[in-house]
This record gives C-alpha cells, sequence and structure tokens, in this order.
C-alpha cells in the first residue's frame, strides 16, 4: 500500500487512505505497538 506506482485510484484517494491508516493506528496508543493483520483493520 505504501507504492504508490501500484495504486489503482488518483493521487487524492492515496493520500485519504494513507491518513485513515495514521488515524486508525493512532486511535489507541498501544496500536503503535503492535502489528496489524488485514482484517484488523477491517474492522472499523
Amino acid at each position: 500500500m505504501l507504492d504508490v506506482t501500484e495504486w489503482q485510484g488518483d493521487v487524492n484517494s492515496f493520500v485519504e487512505a494513507m491518513v485513515w491508516l495514521v488515524t486508525r493506528t493512532l486511535a489507541d496508543p498501544k496500536h503503535f505497538y503492535r502489528s496489524y493483520a488485514t482484517a484488523e483493520l477491517d474492522g472499523s
């Protein structure tokens, strides 16, 4: 997901996805210190 050349959408949607990911990760301090599974991030 961090390789912008592989992104299927436009730049704005890529930036929105990155902002969402950072917001989701930093929503709870314990999240910063552990790895996420795809299913865990999908559980918004």
